[in-house]
C-alpha cells in the first residue's frame, strides 16, 4: 500500500491499530514477565521453608517459631499479590497495593535476620520487648485521652480496648521472663528501626533502604508533590503501562532481597547445598527479573 494515496484520517486510523496491537503484545510481555517473578518469588521461599526445618536445629524453640511465623507470612503475601496484580488495569491504583506489600516484605526480612545475626539470638528478646513498650505507650495514650475527654456513657469501647492492651502486655511480660532464663539474658538493648537494623546488617541492605524501602515508603504514606501528575498520567494507557512496570521494579527488588537473605542465611549457619538450589533458580529465571528490571515495555518487545 502506497502511503502517497493515503489520507489523513487512513493515516490516523493505520496508527491507532498499530498502537493497538502493540499495546496488546506489550501488555501480554508484562503478564508473563510479572508471572515469571512471582513464580521465581514463591520458589525462593519454598528454599526458605526448607532451610528454616534446618535451622529449627540451631535455634531455640522460641526464635524457630518466630522465623517460620514470619516466612509464612511473606510466602502468603508474595501469593495473595501474584493472584491480585494483574487484575489492576490501572497503575494508580496498583501503586499502593504494591509498595505495601513490598515494604513489608522488606521489614519482616531485615528483622529475621538482624535476630538470626545477633550474639545467641538476643536480639529477639529486645524485639518482643519493643513489642510490649508499644503497647504500654498506646495503653497510655488511650487513658490520657479519656482523662480529658468525656464519651457517651453507652460508648463501652475504649473498656474493651483498655482490657485487651492489659492483656496483651501482661502476657508478653510473662513472655519475656521466659526468654530471659532461656536466652541467659541479663542485659538488654533498644531493637533498632528498619534504617538503624540496615545499617548494621551491611552496606547491602544500607543502600537497598536508602534506594528503595525510603522511596516507596513515600509513595506508601502519600507523595504529593507527584501525586497529581500519577493520577494524569495513569488515565492514559501507554503511560499506564509504563507506570506498572515501574511499580513492579519493587517486586524484581524483592526478589533480589529474598535471594540475598537466603544466601547470608545460609553463609552464617553455613549451609551451602541451598545457595546452590537458589543459584540453579536463579539462572532460569534470570533473563524475565533483567527484562522486568529494565522498566522499559520497549525493551521486552524487542528482546
Amino acid at each position: 500500500m502506497s502511503w502517497a494515496f493515503l489520507n489523513l484520517k487512513d493515516i490516523k486510523n493505520l496508527e491507532k491499530k498499530y498502537f493497538f496491537k502493540m499495546q496488546t503484545r506489550e501488555e501480554e510481555i508484562y503478564s508473563r514477565s510479572t508471572n515469571e517473578i512471582f513464580s521465581f518469588q514463591i520458589k525462593t521461599c519454598e528454599i526458605l521453608e526448607t532451610i528454616q526445618f534446618e535451622l529449627e536445629k540451631e535455634l531455640p524453640l522460641e526464635v524457630a517459631n518466630f522465623f517460620e511465623y514470619n516466612l509464612k507470612n511473606i510466602s502468603k503475601t508474595i501469593k495473595i499479590s501474584s493472584e491480585n496484580i494483574l487484575k489492576y488495569s490501572d497503575s494508580f491504583y496498583l501503586i499502593s497495593e504494591t509498595t505495601s506489600a513490598a515494604r513489608m516484605v522488606f521489614e519482616s526480612i531485615t528483622t529475621l535476620l538482624f535476630i538470626l545475626k545477633s550474639e545467641n539470638f538476643k536480639a529477639y528478646f529486645d524485639y518482643c520487648r519493643k513489642t510490649k513498650e508499644l503497647d504500654e505507650q498506646t495503653l497510655e495514650n488511650v487513658k490520657s485521652f479519656l482523662g480529658h475527654h468525656q464519651l457517651s456513657p453507652g460508648n463501652n469501647k475504649h473498656k474493651i480496648i483498655i482490657k485487651k492492651l492489659e492483656t496483651d502486655i501482661s502476657r508478653i511480660s510473662a513472655y519475656l521472663e521466659h526468654l530471659k532464663e532461656k536466652l541467659n539474658i541479663n542485659t538488654y538493648k533498644t531493637f533498632p528501626k528498619v534504617k538503624a537494623r540496615c545499617k548494621q546488617l551491611g552496606a547491602f541492605w544500607e543502600l537497598e533502604y536508602l534506594s528503595t524501602y525510603s522511596v516507596i515508603s513515600n509513595h506508601l504514606h502519600g507523595n504529593v508533590k507527584s501525586m497529581h501528575h500519577e493520577i494524569l498520567k495513569s488515565k492514559n494507557p501507554e503511560n499506564s503501562l509504563k507506570e506498572k512496570y515501574n511499580v513492579n521494579q519493587h517486586w524484581t527488588w524483592i526478589s533480589s532481597t529474598l535471594g540475598q537473605f537466603l544466601e547470608e542465611i545460609c553463609e552464617y549457619f553455613p549451609m551451602h547445598q541451598h545457595v546452590d538450589k537458589y543459584i540453579i533458580l536463579k539462572k532460569a529465571h534470570i533473563k524475565s527479573i533483567d527484562k522486568l528490571y529494565s522498566g522499559s515495555s520497549l525493551n521486552l518487545v524487542r528482546a
